[in-house]
Order: C-alpha cells, then structure tokens, then sequence
C-alpha cells in the first residue's frame, strides 16, 4: 500500500483508496468517490476511517515516537478516541471548525485525529502569532472550541473562548471515554482542513474531505519502514498535514524537541539518536546544511535513506557539493 503513495497524480488516490476499501466505488477522473446526491458518505473517504485501517493492519507497530517513547498505533488510536467522543459532548460535529495550537507534540496529533474523528474540520493556529491574527481567523471560521495545552490556555489574553485543555481540566473526563472508534458521520464535501488560517470558512484556503485527502498522499514520501523527522516549520497547516501523511503510510512520525534555529548537527545528532531513516526539510535549511558540510565534523546517521525538500528548488551549486560529500545511499526528493 505505500507505494501507492509515490505517485504523484490523481489517479493514486483511487488507487489507494481502492487497495484500503478495495469494495467501494471511485471517480478516477476527479479522484474522488462517486456519491449519490442524497445519500450516505462512503467511510473510504474520510481521513479517520484510513488511519484506522491501517491501525487494524499494524496496532503494535509504533507510530509517534516523542522523547524516545514509542506509542503503537493501537495506543494512538485509543487516546484519540476518547478525545472525540469527548468532542462531540461538547458539541463537535460535521461544518465545525476547532481552533488547535500546532506545535511539534504528541497532544497536536491526538487532537488532529480527535477532531477529525469527532466530525469536525482542523483550524490550525501558529502559537508564536500575534492575537489579533489568531481572532480574525477564528471569527471568519465561526470557530467556537479550541484543544490547547495547559501552558498555551495561561498565556491567552482578552476574551477566553470555550477551551479543552487536554493536560488540564479535560484530562481526567477525556480520560473516562470509549476506547471505541466513534461512528463517522462527516460527509465527503463536509470542510476538513484550513492549511491557510486567514481563509474564510467558504474560501480557498478550506479543504474538504476528499481534497484534503489527497493533498496528503501527494506529498507524502513515506513508507510504514520509515521512521520520519520533519523539521519544525512556521507553516501550520503544512505541518499538520505531514503528520497525516506519515500515519497514513503507516510510519513512525519522530517528534524531537527541535526549533527551526538549531544547528545542522543538532539535527544530524537527533536523526542518529532515533534512528531517522526519512527526514523532511525545507529547502532554505537544506542550502544552510550543505554550506556548513565541509566544516560539520559529523558521520552521516547510518539509517538515514531519503531526506524530501520542500519549497523553492535546491540551487545548482549546492546540489553539487551534496553528491560530492553526502553517502550515494541517501535519497534526495524535492517535492513542492
């Protein structure tokens, strides 16, 4: 099945899709399901009904791995389960979008999971953003419930919107939910995902079920043998949806305590420790890495085999050193 996720064009989702619910019936030429005007969704097409596909098919295979704590797919799963449920006593449902705090930690991927399982579309929002961005995103989303950490929900100032906080005051009802996976109940055109915060709730920057499907598999690169570092990055969205597409794929999403001013071999050291074998990087700190590798006093992390560049094509000159100086048997992959 991860294969599948190397191709690049809209037929790889009919593809894939059909290989995980090989029973239901797509459009390849709008790679998306057919649906009767009326009816019930077809499950195949929501990004909970994946994940827990592939938790059926590997529960013990590990799936974040933050501090050097492996936690299973099963695990995961179970976590975000109760979430949703709790979610939906709070009202979560189908056209709702729940404001989350993305940071580079386990609560972020319980919590995208959650709201998804509960019926409703993730407005992801950049804890280091001024308040009034944070605000007018969230009033033009109709946004009424945020998922925060105890340490954010101290720090917010002004009007206190309707908050869970998940390691606070939740954590002991979250806890006390069904372990069973919620009844999914959003419809394939019902809003998903807002990569693009300051995009109104009927606006471009909003993805439906489908289309946020397959922005994942475009850009993912990973296989369940991958264990996956992506760099910190102040795109939110675009961090949210490479957590998904790692899960999706079925392998492991590395979580490191890493900032996007650390030094090439703070990374590298992070990569050897937890034994990267897939690390994602923007292309402007890959130019910084390449620029520092005749002076970076460092062995290659034996395990490393692709490192993806996103963003801008890597420069010339710079490709050129990384094939004088980098092992043959690290991939490179640029994708947009």
């Amino acid at each position: 099945m991860s294969a599948i996720f190397r191709q690049l064009d809209q037929a790889t989702l009919s593809s894939f899709m059909t290989r995980v619910h090989s029973k239901k019936d797509w459009d390849s030429r709008q790679g998306k399901p057919r649906i009767r005007p009326g009816t019930a969704m077809d499950i195949s097409c929501t990004v909970q009904s994946m994940f827990e596909a592939r938790v059926e098919m590997s529960p013990h295979h590990p799936a974040v791995s933050p501090l050097f704590r492996d936690i299973s797919y099963r695990k995961l799963n179970i976590r975000a389960n109760r979430l949703a449920h709790y979610l939906r006593r709070k009202g979560v449902g189908p056209g709702n979008f729940v404001a989350l705090f993305m940071e580079q930690e386990l609560g972020t991927v319980i919590a995208m999971l959650a709201i998804l399982k509960a019926g409703g579309a993730i407005l992801p929002l950049d804890p280091v953003a001024f308040a009034d961005r944070w605000s007018r995103a969230i009033q033009e989303a109709g946004c009424r419930l945020w998922v925060i950490n105890e340490a954010r929900a101290r720090h917010l100032v002004g009007d206190r919107p309707k908050l869970v906080i998940t390691d606070g005051k939740d954590r002991e009802a979250i806890a006390s939910e069904s372990d069973r996976n919620p009844a999914i109940i959003k419809g394939n055109d019902e809003l998903s995902y807002c990569p693009d915060p300051h995009g109104d709730k009927h606006g471009a920057g909003v993805l439906s079920e489908w289309e946020f499907i397959r922005q994942i598999i475009t850009m993912n690169k990973a296989t369940e043998r991958d264990r996956c570092l992506p760099f910190p990055t102040l795109d939110t969205g675009l961090m949210g949806q490479r957590y998904l597409g790692y899960l999706l794929a079925g392998a492991t999403l590395i979580l490191p305590r890493l900032c996007i001013s650390d030094e090439p071999s703070t990374l590298l050291w992070a990569c050897v420790v937890q034994g990267v074998t897939l690390l994602q990087l923007p292309t402007a700190y890959w130019h910084i890495l390449v620029d520092e590798l005749e002076t970076l006093d460092f062995s290659w992390p034996r395990f490393l085999g692709t490192v993806v560049l996103e963003g801008e094509p890597p420069l010339r000159n710079r490709l050129d050193i990384w094939h004088e100086r980098v092992p043959t048997s690290i991939q490179l992959v640029h994708t947009r």
